[in-house]
């Protein structure tokens, strides 16, 4: 069966509970699909990640259950893109590219950063 792809926000909920279930219980013993959707007790220890994980269980529910049975990938973020955007725009360690090539590749990541600054936006990775 394919991955699901989820939501960050909804990954992120995922891996802390299972993280900090599997640090007391240990892994051994329990069972990721069981945990993560016994909702009282996510609500009652885990309210925060509760709130995310219900809210997208309730709309997609076959997905929620897949991805915890069989894996899922995480959708990347506008964020995401742009950073690897500006990571493909780098010129240093390139050494087959031309000067007016480097200069190209320099310009995009000064117009990407400066773009950001100008929204005052910071993104890990490319100016935070």
């Amino acid at each position: 069966m394919e991955k699901v792809t989820l939501p960050k926000e909804v990954a992120e909920a995922i891996e802390e509970v299972w993280e900090s279930l599997t640090h007391k219980f240990g892994a051994a013993r329990l069972i990721k699909s069981g945990c993560l959707t016994n909702w009282m007790m996510l609500r009652n220890n885990y309210p925060r990640q509760y709130n995310i994980l219900y809210d997208y269980f309730k709309d997609y529910p076959v997905e929620y259950v897949t991805a915890l049975a069989h894996g899922y990938e995480v959708e990347k973020t506008p964020e995401d893109d742009l950073r690897n955007y500006y990571e493909a725009n780098a010129w240093i360690g390139v050494p087959e590219l031309t000067s007016a090539e480097k200069r190209a590749r320099c310009n995009v990541r000064i117009g990407v950063w400066e773009t950001l600054a100008i929204l005052g936006i910071e993104i890990e990775g490319i100016n935070a």
